[in-house]
């Protein structure tokens, strides 16, 4: 490995050396083929990479990592930049929300760079740091382009948590956006566990869009269901079993008699058989009938 290495740097440098130098001989060497030049490139480049990817192994085997391992690799990273390979492209696909100078602070490359030194590992990992961006695949696609797909979160609902509000994603995953505001009209919901549990109310509540729409919050009690504060002021208790069936419940006895227009402060659920409902103070209807006085 070590005499491959030598051989490599040996030859790039004679043919640095050969072209500084001009030849006093007098007479002219047959030129070489036209494919020769091409041939010894990718040789020469085929060469460096497989040193740049078993070298480190072959060392750490041999238990042989020396001092001037890294320096073998920097200079075989340079050569081959001589020979063209070089970042002149870098794709970026899938950003929509992530702000663009976080992905660039994040990728740290620019055009001309060797694409060989280029760490698609450290990349990744910068990427995947920024909290909108659930994963990322990066790839060097030679000769020369950097190729970089990012999967961005898809915020469902805002976690309030001591007077902080957070954007919950598909997946209950909870992240911080710097234009948290342009979310307002994503639910809102409190209570320890409740990003995880939000898709499922969202499912359940979902099938009303109307009625959803009501709701201003909704709050997880001992991670076990969910209370409902409408925008009107009425809170409703959903059960721990069956809140779907509790949910449907609701839309129809709203339909019927339309409840949630009333002077109603609570609607309690939780019996399976049964529903609660505590009128407001002055416990008169909210709408009355056109033309009545009052």
């Amino acid at each position: 490995m070590r005499k491959l290495i030598s051989l490599v740097l040996k030859t790039f440098n004679r043919r640095a050396k050969a072209k500084k130098s001009i030849s006093s001989v007098s007479f002219r060497k047959k030129p070489a083929p036209k494919w020769a030049r091409p041939a010894t490139n990718s040789a020469i480049i085929l060469v460096s990479i497989l040193l740049l990817i078993c070298g480190p192994l072959w060392a750490w085997k041999n238990g042989a990592l020396s001092e001037g391992i890294d320096t073998l690799e920097n200079e075989l990273i340079q050569q081959t930049a001589s020979l063209g390979l070089r970042v002149n492209k870098i794709i970026l696909r899938g950003r929509d929300k992530t702000p663009r100078y976080k992905v660039i602070d994040a990728i740290g490359l620019k055009k001309g760079d060797p694409i060989l030194g280029v760490k698609l590992e450290v990349i990744h990992r910068n990427l995947v740091k920024i909290p909108w961006i659930q994963n990322a695949t990066v790839l060097r696609n030679w000769p020369s382009t950097i190729d970089i797909r990012i999967n961005e979160r898809k915020p469902i609902a805002l976690w309030e948590s001591k007077r902080q509000k957070y954007l919950v994603d598909s997946q209950g995953k909870t992240f911080i956006s710097e234009r948290v505001g342009r979310f307002r009209s994503l639910l809102v919901v409190a209570g320890h566990g409740a990003p995880s549990s939000a898709l499922k109310l969202l499912n359940i509540i979902g099938t009303n869009p109307s009625l959803a729409a009501k709701i201003a919050r909704a709050t997880l009690i001992g991670k076990r269901r969910w209370d409902l504060k409408l925008k009107s002021g009425i809170k409703i208790k959903l059960p721990e079993k069956n809140p779907h069936k509790a949910w449907k419940r609701l839309i129809e006895l709203n339909s019927k008699q339309r409840i949630l227009a009333r002077d109603v402060r609570l609607i309690d659920m939780r019996l399976p058989k049964s529903i609660i409902v505590k009128p407001g103070v002055i416990g008169r209807q909210i709408i009355h009938t056109k033309g009545q006085k009052t």
